[in-house]
């Protein structure tokens, strides 16, 4: 009797079969997790290139002397489709003053992954105005 006993030790076939089922399971959320990272790091990728991009056309428009005011809009990198607006800001506050307050609003607008994307960097400028 004790042979027989220690001859049906081990794992039924169902049980083997769960198991590799649950571990299959696993490894596919874990490969669909690392899936998700990596185009999330993609499109982090992309976004940081436009944030360069859009900082680099403020300097230049704000080192501009004068500032034009209005309207404009180029590609950079033939990827990134930036606007930009200048316009002025609290006329009726500073209409005795010999300055003027300018907004700057520069968007950036670019294809990642078939989506649309866009951001909107705001500032503010002093500059010499006559009153």
């Amino acid at each position: 009797m004790g042979r027989l006993a220690h001859l049906h030790e081990g794992f039924t076939l169902l049980e083997v079969l769960v198991a590799m089922a649950l571990l299959a399971g696993a490894l596919l959320l874990i490969s669909r997790l690392f899936s998700y990272d990596l185009r999330a790091l993609s499109g982090s990728g992309d976004y940081a290139a436009a944030v360069v991009a859009a900082q680099e056309k403020m300097r230049e428009v704000l080192a501009e002397d004068p500032i034009a005011e209005g309207g404009s809009e180029e590609t950079m990198d033939g990827i990134y489709n930036v606007n930009v607006s200048v316009s002025p800001v609290l006329e009726d506050r500073t209409e005795n003053l010999n300055l003027k307050l300018l907004r700057l609003d520069l968007t950036v607008n670019w294809q990642s992954g078939g989506k649309h994307k866009s951001f909107t960097l705001n500032t503010l400028k002093v500059v010499e105005g006559k009153p």
